[in-house]
């Protein structure tokens, strides 16, 4: 039982409901203009650098591959965390060739946009029928990855300071 609610569809209903207001942007037309500065900033940057400087190298590809937590939940496609990081030089060589394409045409695959929600409990001594006790986690590890990879690379612009630990 979840909020008065009985049965797998119902309690799924219910959560489904609550994550979808969650994730709402707090200012109407925020995120339009947001891209709209992303679109005209990349443009600008296209047109003053001919040459693509922001490249991601391999040792840091690596670097952020190691800071990779395991036994995450799959994302995705069903790739899990262990896939990359055991998954040798090879597979770094081409996850860094495939980012370096992202980043250079400022593209990302709508994949890395979507994700499968696993409401937790915060607490073990949660009322587990109250949906305000649960808290949402999102795996989704290829876009964690890229993530990572991100914050390591511009993090002297973004003034980042809770990744310190995987930025090393």
């Amino acid at each position: 039982m979840l909020n008065g609610k009985c049965g797998d569809d119902n309690i799924a209903a219910e959560f489904t409901k609550y994550y979808q207001k969650v994730y709402q942007p707090n200012t109407p037309g925020a995120q339009s203009r947001m891209r709209s500065d992303v679109d005209d900033l990349f443009d600008e940057r296209r047109r003053h650098n001919d040459e693509f400087r922001d490249k991601i190298a391999l040792d840091d590809m690596l670097q952020c591959i190691s800071n990779l937590k395991p036994h995450k939940a799959p994302g995705s496609g069903n790739i899990m965390g262990e896939h990359v990081i055991n998954g040798g030089l090879q597979l770094a060589v081409h996850i860094t060739i495939l980012f370096n394409y992202m980043l250079k045409h400022a593209f990302v695959p709508s994949d890395f946009c979507s994700g499968i929600i696993v409401p937790l409990l915060k607490h073990e001594h949660s009322v587990a029928t109250q949906l305000d006790m649960y808290r949402g986690i999102t795996s989704v590890p290829v876009f964690e990855l890229y993530e990572l990879v991100l914050l390591r690379l511009y993090k002297q612009h973004l003034g980042v300071t809770h990744y310190s630990s995987a930025l090393r």
